[in-house]
């Protein structure tokens, strides 16, 4: 992998092939979004609401204790475009989506660099996870679709980002990124170990990207250490929680959900589902040997601080939280070990082996799909037009936004 050099030109097969899948990934995770564009959570009663109540000052407002930068700059943008409220979630899901292969086309230059024959699968595989669907086609948990770009950038992507061609939009996005969500917060011990472990090479230039994702993390931070937020969940914490979220992820992976581990004596299941941890974590340890770049140590710093944050901001209750029904913290770490698996396996891996990944994908349909309730969006805005409400029910369930009332 060391004896890849520069810049690869994309081929143009390996860019379309990414996009195709990424759209597959997307639309299989979440076709209700292309077919019927809703409102999402956050999308609402933050990202729209705050807009329309408060313009560009919107954009530097904090939300759960920290910036979202690409969220805020998604509603701002299509609020001063003019864009009718009837078709906002139609360009909210839109932008998702172009972030999505924004990101895919990144990761895919990491591959190159990386020198990998299935370079279209690590780029594309986090729209295959088996985790939940609603991590995917809203804006609200587009800030985990970005964050890998910080990840790429820590690992592979920072010996391309040095190049003059592109250099000032890449750093914009790592700018943009940071500032999206906690993510440059987690990662900025991760870009302070590398400065330190390359600091004879490390000249001014090169050490500007690594400043720009130390800053974002000492904003949010501050931010962060300033608000009330928590997200502990009230309730008496299960006997061996810890345990026993290994166990119910594993249920999740073995796409048993409900069905398997529950009809079971519970020590039969902690069992099978310690054996399936085991042998996950046996692949995981063979393949990261395998991989040969003088980085691979981001491979597991970065699952490592994602679901070491997300058990210690839930924690004792970190076992009622799963892959499934919270995807989004399982997100960025089950990608990443996916792309452990095909570093250290893409000389010995072929078609033939992603294509019984893929008909797993698909048994696991039920879990991995989010089909959002039709709340009839177009319909209530005309309501809203015309006078007859304000507020609008969205997804989930006991969500919704108040519009600010309209102007005669």
């Amino acid at each position: 992998m060391e004896n890849i050099a520069g810049n690869q030109q994309l081929k143009t097969r390996d860019v379309l092939l990414t996009i195709l899948l990424i759209t597959a990934g997307l639309f299989y995770h979440r076709y209700d979004a292309f077919l019927n564009p809703q409102i999402y959570a956050e999308d609402g009663p933050v990202f729209l609401q705050q807009y329309l109540e408060n313009g560009w000052h919107s954009l530097i407002m904090p939300y759960a204790g920290y910036l979202h930068t690409i969220p805020r700059l998604t509603a701002f943008t299509w609020g001063t475009l003019g864009v009718d409220l009837t078709y906002i979630p139609l360009c909210y899901n839109l932008t998702y989506f172009f972030l999505a292969l924004w990101v895919g086309i990144e990761l895919l230059q990491s591959a190159y660099r990386l020198g990998l024959r299935f370079a279209v699968v690590f780029a594309s595989v986090f729209v295959l996870v088996p985790i939940g669907g609603d991590v995917y086609m809203n804006i609200t948990n587009s800030i985990w679709v970005t964050s890998l770009y910080l990840v790429s950038f820590l690992f592979i992507g920072s010996r391309y980002h040095d190049s003059t061609k592109g250099k000032a939009r890449r750093l914009v996005a790592l700018t943009l990124v940071s500032l999206t969500g906690p993510f440059s917060l987690l990662l900025s011990p991760a870009a302070f170990l590398i400065v330190l472990l390359e600091r004879k090479q490390m000249t001014f230039r090169k050490l500007i990207p690594y400043g720009v994702i130390m800053l974002g993390g000492c904003v949010q931070f501050l931010l962060i250490i300033t608000s009330n937020n928590t997200r502990g969940i009230p309730g008496s914490p299960e006997e061996y929680h810890l345990y026993k979220l290994v166990m119910y992820l594993m249920n999740d992976l073995y796409f048993q959900r409900n069905n398997l581990l529950p009809a079971m004596p519970s020590h039969f299941g902690m069992a099978i589902s310690s054996a399936l941890f085991l042998v996950i974590i046996y692949f995981l340890v063979v393949n990261y040997k395998r991989i040969n770049a003088p980085r691979k140590y981001m491979l597991l710093i970065t699952p490592a601080v994602y679901l070491g944050s997300f058990i210690a901001a839930f924690w004792p209750m970190e076992a009622v939280v799963f892959a499934v029904d919270c995807p989004r913290y399982y997100f960025v770490p089950y990608t990443v070990f996916a792309w452990i698996l095909i570093i250290g396996s893409d000389g010995i891996l072929r078609v033939r082996d992603y294509i019984v990944f893929g008909l797993y994908f698909l048994l696991q349909g039920r879990n991995e799909q989010k089909i959002l309730e039709d709340k009839h969006w177009a319909e209530k805005v005309q309501e809203y037009k015309d006078g007859k409400r304000q507020n609008i029910e969205i997804n989930p369930d006991n969500w919704q936004l108040a519009i600010p009332e309209k102007k005669k």
